[in-house]
């Protein structure tokens, strides 16, 4: 069986991103059900998804020469534009779930706002409260 190709392998692995990429994002998308937990749980996926893709993409070039010693092989040119437009993707979907955050962090801002409104609204409400007077003449 042959070893497949190292960006054959990153390529998988982008794809793998974009799914969870595309999680996140319907997570976020779903305000009645969104669970940060499981959203940072995704989140340590995609880092661990990373470190995977650090580890199989070919080292760059060093002045000395091709890091690994020898020049990299031509079958991979067909693969740099899917994997660039998968990285496109990503990108694009990581845009999309910060607007989202962005948005919903801006309801919540203004949910609060009001709710601090509303506080001060019934303390306006509650009126003053009757105090007794501290010096009580008894005599007279």
């Amino acid at each position: 069986m042959e070893k497949p190709h190292r960006l054959t392998k990153s390529l998988e692995l982008f794809r793998k991103m974009r799914r969870l990429a595309e999680r996140q994002k319907g997570l976020v998308a779903n305000e009645e059900d969104f669970k940060l937990t499981r959203f940072l749980d995704l989140t340590a996926q995609r880092e661990h998804l990373q470190a995977e893709i650090s580890a199989a993409t070919p080292q760059p070039m060093t002045p000395e020469g091709f890091a690994e010693g020898s020049p990299p092989k031509r079958p991979s040119a067909p693969l740099a534009p899917e994997i660039a437009e998968v990285i496109h993707s990503i990108k694009e979907v990581d845009r999309e779930i910060e607007e989202l955050l962005s948005e919903r962090r801006e309801a919540l801002y203004l949910e609060i706002k009001n709710i601090r409104q509303g506080r001060n609204a019934m303390r306006g409400y509650r009126g003053k409260t009757s105090k007794r007077p501290r010096f009580i003449d008894k005599e007279g």
